[in-house]
Order: C-alpha cells, then sequence, then structure tokens
C-alpha cells in the first residue's frame, strides 16, 4: 500500500473562488434583462460589448421628468418610432428603467446564436406562445 501526499495549498485554489460574483458591468457577449421601476414590464437585449457601457447607453435615453403627459405631447410620444423598445418604453410611459436590477439571462460567443437566444427570451417575457 502505498501513501501519496497532496498540498493543501496549490495555486488553483488560491487562484479560483466560484463564490465570488462577476459585476454585470464587467459581463459581455451576453443576454440581459433590464426591469421596469414603475411598471412589471422587463426589457431583454443581447450584446457582445461590456454590459455596463451597454446599460449606460440605455440610461441616456431615459425619460428626463416624470412629469404628467400634456395631451399633444403624449400624442407626439405615441407617433415617435425609436430604434430601441426601452427607448419607446421610457419616452412614452415617463417610466424608469431599474439599473440596479440588471440580470444577465446567459452567455454566448457566436452572436446568430446569441440573436435567437435573445428573440426566445423575448418571447417567453410576453408570455406568447
Amino acid at each position: 500500500m502505498y501513501f501519496v501526499s497532496r498540498p493543501l495549498r496549490t495555486l488553483r485554489n488560491e487562484s479560483v473562488h466560484p463564490t465570488d460574483k462577476v459585476d454585470y458591468e464587467e459581463v459581455s457577449e451576453c443576454i440581459y434583462q433590464i426591469p421596469c421601476k414603475n411598471c412589471d414590464k422587463v426589457y431583454v437585449g443581447q450584446t457582445a460589448r461590456n454590459l455596463g457601457i451597454r446599460v449606460g447607453e440605455h440610461k441616456k435615453v431615459e425619460a428626463k421628468d416624470t412629469l404628467k403627459f400634456t395631451w399633444i405631447s403624449k400624442k407626439a410620444a405615441n407617433e415617435q418610432q425609436n430604434k430601441s423598445a426601452i427607448t419607446d418604453h421610457t419616452t412614452r410611459e415617463k417610466h424608469v428603467i431599474d439599473r440596479n436590477g440588471v440580470k444577465v439571462g446567459g452567455h454566448e460567443t457566436n452572436y446568430r446564436t446569441r440573436w435567437i437566444k435573445e428573440a426566445t427570451a423575448i418571447q417567453s417575457t410576453r408570455g406568447e406562445p
């Protein structure tokens, strides 16, 4: 019978900590969700870039004020079509996105696969078949 001793401290044990959480700002190539603070809607998006930068871009388009719409400004906001669903929601409803509630829904390096996963996540948040 042979006995083999193993070191208690290894380089791997010292460097890898599975409980260490990564801030969403540092994540890239992912599908993400941003909830609305004023209602139960959730925006789903995908990015290959740094997620912190992408959420910062969403922040720039947030509604500047939460004042009530006048009839004319509400009509103009509803007629305007923006490039992003989150921009449409914040400008039309004067709602605020919850940047602290950002969740990473998955990681994918391939753009086409990430795009399909994003579309699937959008359908699942809408509750449509």
